[in-house]
């Protein structure tokens, strides 16, 4: 077994999945198991998560433990935390050193194989992240839903909300959202919305659960959903075109659309690239290369100076479409 290896983590909410790998692109393992935001769960709960993944891999006779660990963790996007996470991590002995990033940087380190590109991330929250041709990397938005979040599905689903309103109170125009989402949220009349919304059930994730159906009203010609996909896009479009600008990428730069909501529909990422256009910013949209966990390993080895070959990114070309079958 070859001596330097890594070990990747991709940690959300609701599950933690780990990749150990060679330098030559040799998959070692793969393991999954259950969420570990740090803000949920601390250093205290990811500990017990890794020990869980990693334990049974490191326990082997023989295994050498990797030369370095990189986690990309929900919740931890500041250095504060990521410092925290290295220096708790690393008295347990796992690796000979750690990084932590948020899962955003492992993202977007993942989407362009480790290249320069953009990636907008827009699910119940939203986000752009860019990674310039010198290595620097900057963000827009992912300030939450009081101070941002635009373009993310809770955005979206709050403004139809909005507009499902205004058209009951006749002070806005009329929609179908009024009865489409009416029908999703499961009443018979408006008037029962507000306690649903201040401490009831319509939380902030069940609110983003709208968006799929503003874009369908959207597709199907409705004049105030437009509006909304409209405005949506546009948000996340100025992030986009700000984050190209300060990376010097607005005329010949990459993004790449992830989160469910805009890699579900081709329609809102047209939007989106309208919206730039009319910016003059021109980009060339592409999938996402590879998934954050990933993104990880490619910084792990980047923690240790190490640049990998074309024969290596093409094996991990090869573990992605495992990985996504196996999803």
């Amino acid at each position: 077994m070859n001596a330097k290896t890594v070990i990747g983590v991709d940690g959300g909410g609701s599950n933690t999945r780990a990749v150990w790998m060679g330098q030559s692109g040799e998959l070692l393992g793969v393991a999954e198991g259950r969420g570990s935001n740090y803000q949920e769960g601390g250093i205290v709960g990811l500990k017990e998560i890794l020990g869980e993944l990693l334990g049974p891999w490191l326990a082997q006779a023989g295994v050498q433990p990797p030369a370095c660990i990189c986690l990309g963790l929900a919740g931890a996007g500041r250095s504060a935390e990521q410092r925290a996470i290295v220096e708790g991590l690393e008295e347990m002995g796992w690796a000979e050193s750690v990084r932590a990033e948020s899962d955003a940087r492992t993202a977007l380190a993942g989407a362009h194989a480790g290249g320069a590109g953009m990636i907008a991330i827009a699910g119940t929250g939203s986000m752009v992240l860019g990674c310039s041709r010198r290595g620097e990397w900057v963000r827009a938005g992912g300030w939450g839903p009081i101070l941002g979040d635009e373009g993310s599905g809770y955005d979206i689903g709050l403004r139809g909300i909005r507009a499902a309103l205004a058209a009951h109170d006749g002070s806005g125009p009329k929609t179908r959202l009024y009865e489409t989402l009416l029908e999703a949220v499961e009443m018979e009349a408006w008037e029962g919305v507000v306690p649903r919304v201040y401490g009831g059930d319509l939380t902030r994730a069940r609110l983003a659960a709208l968006a799929p159906q503003v874009l369908q009203e959207a597709q199907g010609g409705d004049r105030v959903a437009l509006d909304i996909l409209s405005e949506a896009a546009g948000g996340i479009a100025r992030q986009i075109a700000a984050v190209a600008r300060r990376l010097d990428l607005a005329k010949d730069g990459y993004w790449a659309p992830s989160g469910g909501l805009v890699t579900a529909s081709a329609f809102f990422c047209e939007r989106i690239e309208d919206a730039l256009r009319s910016q003059g910013v021109l980009l060339t949209r592409v999938p996402v290369r590879l998934p954050p966990v990933l993104g990880a390993v490619l910084l792990a080895w980047e923690a240790l100076g190490i640049a990998l070959d074309r024969v290596v990114t093409d094996k991990l070309d090869a573990v992605a479409s495992e990985l996504r079958r196996d999803a």
